[in-house]
């Protein structure tokens, strides 16, 4: 299928994402969420129904996920609440459209997004017509994407099968410069920074300039610094540390946010995009 024609979303759409967006800790969820539709994706089995075409985070395996657990029904009801004005709009577009603005409006770069998703879920159940095949049970988030405590293998194991590389990997974990983890979702605590609705390299300069050690409370393993032992850091952001190829991308990202800006821009649109029926060309960017 070739690229859908270029479509800028609406101003007034525009600002009714980023008003349903407005709480402080949505717009990171935002941002997470747009990996996760999208990471079900395996590049080795395209026809599986993985991806951000077709909003299948609204069948109950997606929903109920574990690895989905709060960030699903919190997305779906502002998905919702947008679609009430917004019917036209795709709920798998909207899904890629919420993280693309979000980035941008916690001070990050803009994100080249089409949109031209459609929806193939069917009143939330498992069964759904998706490029004419029928899909009895789509990917699920726990079995496709990154466990918390995963090694630098993991990592790898996990991106190369959605089609990234060492450093997609790498500036895609920048992404923890916002959000924080739940302890009622995930089990982990805290944020990886000091201001974590405000999108930029401190991530990476944290990693890089802050001591780190295991966390001591009766939680999983993750790590706090030393310095303050407020912040966290997870066995997979450590494993960026320790793991040669992907160091060299932490330490370049440290000193350089304009240039993690434009790796992150370009990765997180291809995140986006993944499993989406048209090419990787003629991109359209939402400008805010």
């Amino acid at each position: 299928m070739s690229a859908p024609p270029p479509l800028q979303p609406s101003p007034s759409l525009r600002a009714r994402i980023l008003d349903i967006l407005k709480n402080p800790e949505a717009r990171p969820s935002a941002v997470r969420f747009g990996y996760h539709i999208s990471g079900t994706y395996n590049v080795n089995d395209p026809e599986s129904g993985g991806g951000s075409n077709g909003a299948a985070i609204y069948l109950h395996e997606q929903r109920d996920d574990p690895a989905n657990k709060g960030l699903a029904d919190d997305m779906i009801s502002r998905v919702d609440q947008l679609r009430l004005t917004e019917p036209d709009v795709s709920r798998a577009d909207v899904c890629a459209l919420f993280g693309a603005l979000a980035v941008k409006d916690m001070g990050g770069p803009e994100i080249p997004v089409r949109m031209g998703r459609q929806d193939y879920w069917v009143d939330g159940t498992a069964h759904a017509k998706f490029k004419g095949i029928d899909v009895e049970a789509p990917p699920t988030a726990s079995a496709h994407l990154p466990a918390a405590s995963g090694d630098a293998a993991h990592l790898r194991d996990v991106f190369n099968r959605q089609g990234f590389g060492d450093r997609d990997i790498v500036v895609l974990s920048g992404g923890h410069s916002v959000g924080r983890c739940h302890i009622e979702r995930s089990g982990y605590d805290g944020a990886w920074t000091e201001n974590p609705t405000e999108f930029d390299n401190s991530y990476f300069t944290n990693l890089v300039n802050l001591t780190w050690k295991p966390r001591e409370w009766d939680g999983p393993l993750q790590y706090t610094d030393e310095e303050t032992g407020t912040l966290l850091m997870l066995p997979t952001d450590m494993a960026l540390l320790t793991d040669p190829e992907f160091r060299k991308h932490v330490d370049r990202y440290a000193k350089d946010c304009d240039g993690f800006f434009a790796d992150f821009a370009d990765a997180y649109a291809r995140v986006l995009e993944l499993g989406c029926p048209w090419s990787s060309s003629s991109t359209t960017t939402v400008q805010q």
